[in-house]
């Protein structure tokens, strides 16, 4: 496990706007890789400011469907990673998981 400077130093040296958005995704919600590649944007309730994490086939933890929190500071990050990939709308209309793209 990172200690939180370390994930901290690691977001600071990281100039690409999608790889912080991962970086902090995965340590703020405790999102597993596979988890955060599969992520829809449906998945992100900003209103109840929680994530749902579906299970799928033979996936996740105890193959069940979770939540887990949102950060505040995530938020406005995810805002402004989302609407610069909705500019692009193949984009979007070509993959509903805005992180498994090799784009960026």
């Amino acid at each position: 496990m990172l200690a939180v400077e370390e994930i901290q130093d690691m977001i600071k040296v990281t100039d690409n706007l999608k790889h912080t958005t991962m970086i902090m995704m995965c340590y703020s919600a405790g999102l597993r890789l596979g988890e955060l590649l599969n992520l829809r944007m449906a998945d992100v309730n900003s209103k109840r400011m929680q994530v749902s994490i579906k299970a799928g086939k033979g996936k996740g933890k105890g193959k069940k469907d979770r939540y887990t929190l949102l950060s505040e500071k995530l938020l406005p990050l995810l805002r402004e990673y989302y609407n610069g990939i909705s500019k692009n709308l193949s984009c979007i209309t070509s993959t509903p998981f805005p992180f498994s793209k090799r784009e960026g």
